[in-house]
């Protein structure tokens, strides 16, 4: 049985296929949904904003972040890969945002086995943080922040390398290589 709509429904609902965005069960646009465009703009809108914010941050920095800045931008990246990675139907749907967010994500996890195996507290500051290693080692500001981009660099190739060829495994394997490498190094101080 076909539902029939009145004539304010049938406007809405033809705009609605007309404009090429997809509603969801409420009746707006998804997110994640290709054709809205929403999630392809959202991030480029953050990355546009983030290489504006990275002029006024280069060493000698004249504005910090801070936590207020960092984690919605955190929050934002993982959304935004948590939806992409949704669409696909392979098993490793998580892979390439863990891939993305490796180096962020194994220097936290690195600075709480360091403070615990020390026996201090995980919510205990130290200068054993990759960017404090790297400066130790004589690595201009500047200096330290390319290496530390070029190692996000690293994974996002890795990432899209993983998407174009359609196998996470190779998006994992360089991930791994690249960790080996910085442990390897005692990059992230212990």
């Amino acid at each position: 049985m076909r539902r029939t709509l009145g004539p304010e429904n049938q406007r809405a609902e033809a705009l609605g296929r007309e404009g090429g965005v997809n509603k969801g069960k409420g009746g707006s646009p998804h997110i994640s949904d290709p054709s809205s465009g929403s999630m392809v703009t959202t991030a480029i809108v953050g990355a546009g904003a983030l290489v504006g914010f990275l002029c006024f941050n280069w060493p000698p920095a004249t504005i910090f972040l801070g936590d207020s800045g960092s984690l919605p931008i955190g929050f934002l990246v993982g959304a935004l890969a948590l939806e992409a990675s949704a669409k696909k139907a392979a098993g490793l749907t998580i892979g390439i945002p863990i891939v993305l967010l490796c180096v962020p994500i194994f220097d936290t996890a690195m600075a709480i086995v360091r403070r615990k195996l020390n026996g201090r507290g995980i919510s205990q500051g130290d200068r054993e943080h990759i960017h404090h290693v790297l400066r130790d080692r004589g690595l201009s500001p500047a200096q330290t922040l390319l290496s530390i981009c070029l190692m996000c660099a690293v994974t996002a190739a890795a990432g899209l390398a993983a998407t174009v060829f359609n196998n996470d495994w190779i998006a994992l394997a360089i991930c791994a290589a690249l960790l080996v490498t910085l442990v390897g190094g005692r990059v992230f101080g212990y």
